[in-house]
């Protein structure tokens, strides 16, 4: 008598800035194990931030090692899904090689390209074909600058891939990507979900240089024996599109853009953060107030606001207030005090713009700011002010979607931070709005699984997408003393960035 066929699974691979994660689900997306490892990040010059892709590799082997020494067999996965951090440049030779390292989404030594694209196309015209005003976290004007300044690296390139899909590369021997991620490049025609011959053509981009672009629950290669050998995984395994961070969360999260998420928005706190909401139609905001890419879902566009510094703004704080050698006090310390602090932390504004701004309009020269200083500020009141300015910021976006007209009367968090008091109840207060605390903090490798579902055919994304609906989730109210309060403080904060803008500009100039 045969044994029962045991129910085929499925696998999510996030690769993120700081590590690469798994998640393994059954047939039906629930989470089964989850698993994680990280990798360098350099900074060899301010400003730069770069990732050797090998690296991505090797943490892929460790990582699926590790899931097997923790008992979970890999024999019957049904496919493998993607997710990953946007807008880097990958540049390959003609053997499928590595050029360097890859320039992330946080590295802002494009600036004067991001200029150039501006003068060349106008923002606003650009923002109609591609979805967003130039930014230097795209990919579009890090190609402009390897052209100026390493133009033998450039030459010598025969492919250009995002960060998520090296890992593709080197598991099916596929060049492909998917339509979100093209999305992040300032190249893909958002309305077409085709790349752009008017943006090729004009920034004198050959299309040979560029992947396929494929839906995101599209099944575009199969492992390659050699990579079944070095992973530990079956020969022909299906890989799928996959698709950014930003849509796989929100995948993760169940928005597809249906019934089920009518009215919701998602706002993830990671390394960066993001509001984020579905529109049937590629909306564009006026003056660069939001962002507009293709869903992973397909027919599905959203708009988005990232700010370049999310919940690592109070790993930072935490660094600051404890210096190499001394104790100081702990990340749990500091979001003890902030959440027995006053909202408003005492009339103490915090600029989160760490990594300088992507919205409305990218200026790398941005930065960080306290306003409100006091003899009396505790480090209590900096966390405090710390988070309620993160929220703030994502605030902006839900604002400017609002005005486009969407409909947002509820929110869903997503990213790690959210397990953490006081980060999801002060973004019910800066918000006004319920927010819906998930039961998983890795919604972008669950997105990830959910999409690989998809494309096996295995778990259609609206069947994926009703579970979600369906799964209990902690809900946080607003407090009507707290809103009121920050409504208020809203105010003040929407202002901040203008009025030092000229500042933060002359004091770039004046470090050169």
């Amino acid at each position: 008598m045969s044994e029962p066929t045991r129910p085929a699974r499925l696998l999510g691979l996030d690769l993120g800035t700081s590590s690469l994660k798994a998640v393994l689900t059954d047939e039906r997306g629930a989470v089964l194990a989850v698993a994680s490892c990280p990798y360098p990040l350099a900074r060899p010059h301010p400003g730069w931030a770069e990732q050797e892709p090998q690296d991505w590799w090797a943490a892929l082997v460790a990582l699926l090692a590790d899931l097997r020494a923790r008992g979970h067999a890999l024999d019957d996965l049904a496919a493998v899904g993607f997710s990953g951090q946007m807008h880097g440049l990958v540049l390959l030779d003609a053997h499928g090689e590595p050029l360097g390292p890859c320039a992330l989404w946080a590295d802002s030594r494009c600036f004067a390209e991001t200029q150039e694209l501006a003068e060349l196309f106008g923002a606003d015209r650009l923002a109609r074909i591609a979805g967003s005003r130039p930014y230097t976290s795209a990919t579009a004007p890090k190609l402009l600058w390897t052209r100026r300044h390493e133009p033998d690296r450039l030459q010598a390139a025969a492919h250009v891939l995002l960060p998520k899909d090296y890992l593709r590369w080197r598991m099916t021997g596929t060049l492909a990507t998917d339509v979100t991620d093209a999305s992040g490049t300032l190249l893909l025609d958002v309305t077409a979900r085709a790349w752009s011959a008017e943006l090729l053509d004009a920034l004198e981009i050959p299309r040979s240089l560029l992947p396929p672009v494929y839906e995101s629950p599209a099944v575009t290669g199969a492992l390659t024996a050699e990579a079944a050998r070095t992973l530990g995984l079956r020969e022909g395994l299906p890989v799928v599109a996959g698709a950014g961070d930003a849509e796989a969360a929100a995948i993760g999260q169940g928005l597809i853009g249906g019934a089920m998420d009518a009215g919701l928005g998602l706002a993830t706190l990671g390394t960066a953060g993001q509001f984020f909401a579905v529109t049937e139609t590629p909306a564009v905001a006026p003056e660069g107030a939001l962002q507009t890419l293709c869903h992973a879902a397909p027919g599905r566009w959203h708009v988005m606001r990232c700010i370049l510094a999310g919940a690592s703004t109070l790993d930072w704080l935490a660094g600051l207030l404890a210096p190499e050698g001394e104790r100081g006090l702990t990340l749990a310390e500091l979001l003890a005090g902030a959440e027995v602090t006053m909202p408003g932390a005492g009339g103490l504004l915090f600029l989160p713009h760490l990594n300088g701004v992507r919205s409305p309009e990218a200026d790398a020269r941005i930065a960080g700011a306290y306003v409100g200083l006091r003899p009396e500020t505790a480090p209590a009141a900096l966390a405090r002010a710390t988070i309620e300015g993160v929220a703030l910021a994502i605030r902006e976006g839900l604002s400017a979607a609002r005005a486009l007209g969407l409909n947002v009367a509820r929110m869903r968090l997503a990213g790690g931070a959210n397990r953490y008091a006081p980060w999801a109840q002060v973004q019910a207060d800066v918000y006004g709005l319920p927010v819906e605390r998930g039961e998983t903090d890795d919604a972008s490798a669950l997105g990830a699984a959910l999409l690989a579902g998809a494309g096996s055919g295995l778990l259609p994304l609206a069947e994926s997408s009703a579970r979600l609906a369906e799964t209990q989730a902690e809900v946080l109210t607003p407090d009507p003393a707290a809103v009121a309060t920050y409504d208020r403080v809203a105010s003040a904060f929407g202002t901040l960035s203008t009025h030092l803008r000229d500042v933060f500009h002359a004091l770039a100039e004046a470090m050169g």
